[in-house]
């Protein structure tokens, strides 16, 4: 199966376009918000940011093909949203997935996670958590 080379969360991402290589820029650790009204239902905040993740082949010379996921999870570890992607590498060596998000989804304070996936084309209910990236959520009074 391919490999997960590396994954950023930030507020922006840019790719070159002669030398292809991307800038991560505003990453993001922290995200600070006025408490939510109280209720069971995750509050929506309105953000722009990017995760981009980086996938390579384990042969260069065998292609690949996967299916990719992002899972956004609470400090519960409860998943409160996802992004499918495919991960194409029948034609290039690596492939750079950028998952634009205009918003978030927040239930209350603490450590949220970005999990990232990938599972086989051939089974794809069989997911492997590759990495995991924190993001520390506060509510402006806490």
């Amino acid at each position: 199966m391919a490999s997960h080379w590396w994954s950023t969360f930030s507020s922006l991402a840019t790719i070159d376009q002669e030398t292809n290589n991307v800038s991560a820029i505003d990453l993001i650790e922290t995200i600070r918000v006025p408490p939510p009204p109280p209720t069971e239902d995750p509050r929506i905040i309105l953000m722009r940011s990017v995760v981009v993740t980086l996938w390579a082949r384990d042969d260069p010379r065998t292609p690949e093909h996967l299916h990719g996921r992002i899972r956004w999870t609470d400090s519960e570890g409860q998943e409160i949203m996802n992004h499918l992607y495919e991960i194409d590498l029948r034609q290039h060596e690596r492939a750079r997935i950028r998952v634009n998000l205009d918003s978030l989804p927040i239930r209350e304070p603490g450590r949220y996670h970005w999990q990232i996936c990938c599972a086989s084309i051939d089974d794809p209910n069989q997911w492997q958590e590759c990495a995991r990236l924190p993001v520390q959520v506060g509510f402006d009074n806490s």
